[in-house]
């Protein structure tokens, strides 16, 4: 076992050259951990630490001291490699000590057995467990049977499978310190776990009735991700379960690729979460307009509002927008083919008040009183379009930030970045004298201290990725 007292400065072939010789223990102890400090992953638990152990005596010395530098570990197992894989977990087990762990097992062989050598070692220590993610064959969950009673300290939790069969599991049931759960590919109603005290919950293939009843289950529920499906895994019937959870302040829901014709308003009808501050809805072809509105009424403190790929006309857009008065982020992206909210309309009514023409042919617009301003507070607006074969209201686009831009208030947008595929087509269809005029408008708004951006844009730049570990 290391021990943790600091090392001699005793010289070895690097005297005079090793510049770390120079450091106090705790210091040079703290960079390596920095060293290692970008996410859990092969090069930071596996491949950095044992480079760092094998530099010079000094340096192994500090390193095998440095008990936080081996208890985060990221592992892909297999049965080809089963020895040296537990061997593996057994050196960092012993090096890290009493260490709190935090670990990323992944066995996604298409196997029977219901264990590995990997999963008996870390069992043993499942007293240390604190951030944990284990993707599994479902048969293998069994085997972690002797942790149930013995998961103190263990905070986060995230479980998964590619078989997508069901499983009843009871080994998390206590865990008094678990605040984050997230489940990718199984029936989260069919474990065991201390629903009540989860704050952060992301769930990967879950249906509607299901996310209800998840939220039930969790009054304190700060932030919950929901990637939503057709499969009904619960015995659940219908949708009269009513949701008002006083705690949320973040929520995510996305269709799954295979379920994108999903009607999220039999979801939203629902749920009511007077907290809300971030919302963000993505990949929903079945328009939500019935219900967006009413919802997003009963979320008077929302800020950030992010509505990837679903399907809203301006007009639906725009009955959303007046039920958030006090937003101040809003990020779109189109749903090329059934919602296409960049239109002249939309950009007249995001209009403050006009203080030029529009430049391309609009006709000049007078705004109402501030009060009655769509979104008045709004300082970071981003929008990502797939243009058609039409002209892109850009003069009014840039008309419309210029009257935001400029009212004196305090409430001005500070931020607007629009992006859409094929830009260079875009100008040629305005032409030369218009493209100009654009660009030199978006110019003058950059001088003047607003940050404005009119770019071309590929999908990964907006694609939504969910993970808590």
């Amino acid at each position: 076992m290391a021990s943790s007292v600091p090392p001699s400065l005793e010289q070895d072939s690097t005297a005079g050259r090793d510049p770390a010789l120079q450091l106090p223990f705790e210091l040079f102890s703290e960079i390596l951990l920095l060293s290692i400090d970008e996410g859990l992953n092969v090069e930071t638990t596996v491949k950095r630490p044992l480079v760092l152990s094998q530099v010079s005596q000094h340096w192994r010395s500090v390193s095998l001291s440095t008990l936080r530098l081996w208890s985060r570990l990221h592992l892909q197992i297999t049965r080809s490699k089963a020895t040296r894989h537990a061997s593996l977990v057994e050196t960092w087990l012993t090096r890290s000590d009493s260490c709190p762990l935090q670990l990323h097992i992944l066995w996604d062989e298409e196997v029977s057995s219901m264990s590995h050598p990997v999963l008996q070692a870390i069992v043993q220590h499942s007293d240390r467990w604190q951030r944990i993610l284990l993707h599994l064959p479902t048969t293998a969950f069994p085997s972690l049977a002797p942790i149930k009673g013995h998961l103190l300290i263990l905070t986060e939790l995230s479980l998964g499978s590619n078989d997508f069969s069901r499983l009843t599991l009871d080994m998390f049931e206590t865990a008094p310190m678990l605040r984050s759960f997230e489940s990718i590919n199984l029936s989260p109603l069919d474990l065991s776990l201390p629903w009540a005290q989860l704050s952060t919950i992301p769930i990967v293939s879950i249906s509607i009735p299901e996310c209800l009843e998840i939220q039930r289950r969790c009054p304190r529920l700060q932030n919950g991700t929901f990637i939503l499906t057709f499969q009904f895994h619960s015995s659940l019937q219908g949708f009269d379960i009513d949701i008002r959870t006083p705690f949320i302040r973040s929520i995510t829901f996305v269709s799954s690729p295979w379920s994108t014709f999903l009607d999220i308003n039999l979801l939203l009808e629902r749920c009511t979460y007077p907290q809300l501050v971030d919302l963000q809805m993505c990949d929903f072809r079945v328009p939500p307009r019935a219900q967006l509105p009413s919802f997003l009424a009963r979320s008077p403190n929302l800020r950030s509002l992010d509505l990837r790929r679903v399907a809203l006309s301006s007009e639906d857009l725009i009955a959303c927008l007046q039920s958030v008065p006090n937003l101040v982020s809003l990020k779109l992206v189109e749903n090329s083919g059934t919602g296409n909210f960049f239109t002249r309309d939309f950009l007249v009514a995001m209009m403050f008040s006009l203080q030029s023409a529009a430049g391309d042919g609009d006709t000049a617009y007078a705004g109402s009183s501030s009060s009655n301003y769509l979104v008045p507070h709004l300082k970071h607006l981003e929008i990502f379009i797939s243009p058609s074969d039409s002209v892109v209201p850009l003069g009014s686009f840039v008309t419309m930030v210029e009257s935001r831009c400029g009212l004196g208030t305090g409430n001005q947008l500070t931020s607007v970045h629009l992006w859409m595929k094929n830009l260079n087509m875009v100008y040629e269809v305005l032409g030369t004298e218009r493209a100009e005029d654009v660009q030199e408008r978006i110019f003058k708004l950059q001088d003047e201290g607003v940050d404005v951006t009119l770019g071309d844009f590929s999908p990964s730049s907006y694609d939504h990725h969910v993970s808590v570990m």
